[in-house]
């Protein structure tokens, strides 16, 4: 159990630290002055349903399923070995980052965009974590040069553009922002100061928030050394984030941190419930009620989930790939999987090699 346990924290510490729920999340390839830690994290987005369909995505190829039928089908594939990650579906469009992979080790994400039918498939910019709202993409901006092995992968801050790509304007120019989500017409971001130089140095995380134009910037809390902060999920006027293998919340306006749950990493919120890894259990996923507080486990795993993506009622997750014969793993050991919210009537979707 003990070792079990351990081994979970470090899946959710490359998880989270890199992606929030995060999963077939990924840290580029960055070579900063300052740590690998301040390239921009990823954020798993839920808006993933479109009509009958929830859309996802294992590396160079987008898939739908039908919530009803439980069939999946091939959407779109890339046919220049980018990576999808990161997916927002909107009136039509598939949004998300699409990495270059190119047979090397450079990492080069853009912000992209391809039709539900497949077709118009296009890079939009340079860029991670696109987020959909209020007819806008807003995304964290990224500069580096164009096929180059030794390239310097520099952060922008977050930007906005149009769903087309245009009008790009900067939202907030600090190049150590490393997640950020949007609640009310506000954003809130987590922003991490460097101290010292690369051989040694202290790293503090704050969390703070700005309007949609970049103003009225607040610190909502200042990190303490080397303290983590990341998984940001808003929900019902709370802000919730992991800390020290801790779940905690803020509410929206007070600056007083509280304590949810110990030895926890948070994944997602939905419909009052929030989803989460128990790190000193190993049954899976749980959830617990965030009016009474009751905790139940919702799904057993087999090696620990690294995304969970949840949609009107649904969900799309990853984990271990589960074979009737337990020595058989081939052709592949890990597997996209859908189920409904309870967790029942599970499927699996795609089975692929984790790389």
């Amino acid at each position: 159990m003990k070792n079990k346990s351990i081994i979970i924290m470090m899946i959710l510490s490359l998880v989270l630290v890199v992606g929030c729920c995060y999963h077939q999340q990924y840290i580029m390839n960055c070579n900063y002055d300052m740590p690998v830690s301040e390239c921009p994290a990823m954020v798993t987005n839920s808006n993933v349903k479109d009509g009958d369909y929830m859309y996802y995505c294992v590396y160079e190829s987008i898939y739908k399923v039908n919530v009803h039928t439980k069939k999946s089908s091939l959407v779109y594939k890339s046919d220049k070995l980018y990576w999808y990650y990161n997916l927002d579906v909107k009136d039509g469009w598939i949004y998300g980052t699409a990495k270059t992979v190119e047979g090397t080790d450079i990492e080069s994400p853009y912000i992209f965009r391809v039709r539900t039918n497949g077709k118009d498939a296009e890079l939009l910019t340079k860029g991670i974590n696109p987020i959909i709202y209020k007819g806008s993409i807003y995304y964290q901006k990224l500069d580096f040069p164009e096929e180059d092995e030794e390239y310097y992968c520099k952060s922008l801050g977050i930007h906005k553009m149009s769903l087309s790509g245009k009008n790009d304007v900067c939202i907030n120019d600090s190049e150590y922002i490393s997640q950020f989500t949007i609640y009310n017409s506000n954003i809130y971001y987590i922003d991490v100061d460097y101290t010292g130089n690369r051989d040694y140095y202290e790293e503090y995380y704050s969390l703070k928030s700005m309007d949609m134009n970049g103003d009225s910037q607040k610190t909502i809390f200042e990190g303490e050394k080397d303290s983590i902060i990341n998984g940001l999920v808003a929900y019902s006027d709370d802000i919730y984030f992991n800390q020290d293998d801790c779940i905690y919340k803020i509410k929206i306006g007070s600056s007083e941190k509280k304590l949810v749950l110990q030895y926890s990493s948070i994944m997602q919120i939905s419909d009052g419930y929030m989803y989460y890894i128990d790190m000193l259990e190993d049954e899976g996923v749980f959830i617990m009620n965030l009016n009474d507080k009751t905790r139940t486990c919702l799904m057993e795993v087999a090696y620990g989930v690294e995304e969970l993506q949840i949609s009107n009622g649904y969900i799309i997750y990853s984990d271990g790939y589960e074979s009737a014969d337990e020595n058989e793993r081939a052709p592949y050991n890990m597997a996209k999987y859908f189920c409904k919210l309870d967790g029942k009537d599970r499927v699996l979707l795609k089975g692929y090699v984790r790389t």
